[in-house]
Parts: C-alpha cells; structure tokens; sequence
C-alpha cells in the first residue's frame, strides 16, 4: 500500500482491510477481525452471501470449523424443522456468534451428539453443554447468554454485541492496569457467584488497558467518566434503552463490592432509582434571572424530582428563533416567579445530549410542559401556543387553574365548538384526534 496508492481508498493504518461491493463504486468500507473468526463474523454483517449458519457436509468439515472458532455452535438435525428456523432466524442477528448445521450422523460420531440439538464446543473442545427441543427465541437468546458470554472478561465490541442482542446489564470494572490495582476482593467474589449474575443476566467485564487512547478501554473509561486519577478503581454499569446505551455509576465501592449487591444495584437502575452518567455541563453554582439553568447532572432534581410543574426550553446557542424567544421567554419567568407550583427552565440541548435523545428534540427552541405527578417524565406535553410573554403566561396559569377558565367544548349538534381557551387544553394536550374546520 505504500507503493501503490489507489485513488479514492483513503488507509490511515496498517493492515487495513475493505470491502469493495459488487455494483458499488465507493472507497470501500473497513472491516475488523485479525483472526479468521473475527473476520468472518465481520463479513456475515454485511450480507453479502455469507451463510449465516455455516453447512457442514461431513466430519473434516465439522472439525474444521470447531478448530477455526473459539465459540461455536452447532445444530444437528434437518435444516427444515422448526427449531433449525429459529436458530437460523437468530443467527442473522446474532452474526458475531458462529453457528453450524449438520445432518451428518458420521460427522457428530465421535462428539456422541444427539440429533435435534444445539451443542456449544468451547477452544474446540465439547462443553458437555446442548440446548434440545423445543429451541425457542427465549430458550436460545438463554443458552447464548449462559455459554458465550463470560463473566468478568476483557471487554470488546463483541462482548458488547452480544450484551445488546441479549438485552444483557453490563457491569464494567475500570482498573487500570499499569497502576496494579488491587481487585482481588471482586474477582473473589465473582468466581464464587458468578452463576447468581448469570442468571439475573447481568454480566461483569474488565477494562484494564488504558495504554492507549486508541484503545477501546480508554474510550469506555472516557466515556463512562472513569478515567480519573482520584481512585484506582471505577465501578460503572449501563442497559440497552431501544439500542442506545444508557450509563450508570455503580453506587457500590470495592471495599463493598458482592454479587448480591450488584443485583440489587441493577434492579435500582431498572426501577429508575440509578445515577445516570449524562453528557453535562458544569452544574451552575449559582443562578441568574428567574429561569433556571439545567444541565444534565441537575435535570433530575430540579425537573423530573420537583414538587413543582416546569416549562423547559431546549434550545441551541447559535439558533435565531431561541434568541428571539429568550427575552419573552425571561419576561414570563419574571412576572410567574411568586407563583406557586410552577418553575420556568431553560437547557442547552447541544451540551446536554442525553437529554435531547431522552426527549427526542429534533429542533430549536422546543419547548416542553412537565407536569406533577408519575407521568412527568414518561409523557412531557409540547407547549402548544404563541413564542410572547403573553401566551407563555396564559398556557401557564390555564394549567395550574383549568377550573378558572372555560376550557370544556361545548356542542352545536354533533360538531363541538371551540374557543381560543378550549382549542389549547382540547386539541393540543387532550388524548383523542380532533378534526377542525
């Protein structure tokens, strides 16, 4: 390649490998994988042929693909049955994990396996460990998650694919390892729980090389806020959200780290009671003028936990329309700040951007009403009315006292009538579809 530049195929490193598409005249796309596993699982994904499910003629063949893969699993029985479906079905998604069918008798012989069933082989040896029928979607995502993934491996982005598709917690240790670290106290006690994680499916891994900022570990550590130099040790966690990866300090320290522990941190952050870890600013140490400014580290405190109702602007520093709204916007806060139960906020959506997924804000300014109550969170309501101090208001003091104002439709036959004050609270944040002439 130093030899030899090919237009248009920009290599930045050694070795390199692309895949160039049939049909397809473009620079080629990167592929990962330095062992034949890796790189096979690679190409699986990009659908090109590949089988996702590997057919295995005969016995040198069968023996072949157990000595190529560190993890395989193999199905013996007719490719027709409806056990040989579901796993074909899974192994399109689950690509990175090497699967094989054979209806060779002769083949499986010497293995003893037993026809109609999945059979996991481990650095090419036989588990002992087979999955019978009835092989359903649950009952396989199961024996995956129980045989491939291991408990407190190194981390890497198959490790990570495996725990998405399986819809698996991660709890990470980041520990450097240049600094010898002493984690001993939670190796020990994952050796003798580890079956407990595993069967609340929850899944320990190390992340240990900090050597380089190219490497994956250093980038968990950056991104998981663990790359500090004020402890040795870092205890983090993070669940799949809709295949977005949600991140959680592990409110546990290695003095206090076991496995029952661990469980009952996780349920918390499944029950809502975890700590986030958020893209944020700065929590501001003080406030300026009547709105409050957020920030991802306050948001739950002074939104989602307060005993008040809140308007939030997410908005953008560059963006015209927020600046246009920002004075009446400040002028509403002012005149509504001695009135109870109601807070007027304001965040910075391109700073904040946890916040901005969580939401869905997709553009600038967006302004949401979060109620009092459970559903605060869950379903905030788009502020529906004029960008002036005036309509701020009025939305505002409709909403802390419907009853003061006529907001019932009233009927003309079968065709409700509607005013400026039954419009906002009827068409806009009521629950059915409204036709309007």
């Amino acid at each position: 390649a130093t030899e030899n530049e090919v237009k248009g195929t920009h290599v930045a490193s050694f070795p390199t490998l692309k895949l160039f598409k049939k049909d397809k005249k473009d620079e080629g796309k990167v592929v990962g994988g330095r062992t034949l596993e890796e790189l096979m699982s690679s190409l699986r994904a990009e659908n090109i042929g590949i089988p996702a499910i590997e057919p295995l003629a005969d016995e040198a063949a069968l023996k072949t693909f157990i000595e190529r893969n560190n993890s395989a699993m193999i199905y013996y029985g007719e490719k027709n049955v409806d056990s040989a479906k579901v796993i074909k079905t899974l192994s399109d998604q689950f690509y990175f994990v090497s699967f094989g069918i054979t209806q060779s008798a002769a083949a499986v012989k010497s293995y003893n396996l037993k026809e109609t069933t999945l059979s996991f082989f481990k650095n090419g040896e036989y588990s002992k460990k087979s999955l019978s029928e009835p092989i359903t979607e649950e009952s396989l995502k199961e024996f995956l998650g129980q045989n491939v993934l291991e408990q407190f491996s190194s981390f890497n982005s198959k490790y990570n694919k495996l725990l998405q598709a399986l819809d698996s917690t991660a709890v990470l240790v980041f520990a450097d390892k240049s600094g010898n670290p002493d984690i001993s106290k939670i190796t020990s006690a994952i050796e003798a729980d580890g079956s407990k994680l595993t069967e609340a499916n929850i899944f320990t891994s190390l992340c240990d090389d900090m050597s380089s900022t190219s490497h994956d570990h250093y980038n968990m550590a950056t991104a998981f806020q663990a790359n500090g130099k004020d402890q040795p040790v870092y205890l983090r966690a993070f669940v799949y959200d809709d295949k977005t990866m949600v991140k959680y300090k592990l409110n546990m320290s290695v003095d206090d780290f076991s496995v029952d522990g661990v469980i009952k941190a996780v349920k918390d952050i499944k029950e809502g009671n975890g700590s986030p870890i958020l893209k944020s600013q700065p929590i501001p140490t003080k406030q300026k003028g009547a709105v409050v400014d957020l920030v991802s580290d306050n948001f739950r405190k002074e939104v989602l936990k307060s005993d008040k109702a809140v308007l939030v602007e997410f908005y953008a520093p560059w963006c015209g329309h927020c600046k246009n709204l920002q004075p009446q916007y400040d002028a509403a806060a002012t005149e509504l700040k001695e009135t109870a139960g109601v807070k007027l906020a304001k965040v910075d959506a391109t700073e904040n951007g946890e916040l901005s997924r969580r939401f869905e804000i997709k553009s600038y300014p967006t302004v949401k009403w979060f109620t009092v109550g459970t559903d605060k969170e869950a379903a905030p309501i788009d502020y529906p009315s004029g960008r002036d101090t005036k309509s701020i208001v009025k939305f505002i003091n409709k909403k802390l006292s419907p009853g003061s104002i006529s907001t019932e439709a009233t009927k003309d036959g079968d065709v409700f009538v509607l005013t400026e004050d039954s419009f906002d609270l009827n068409v806009f944040t009521g629950k059915e579809s409204w036709l309007v002439e």
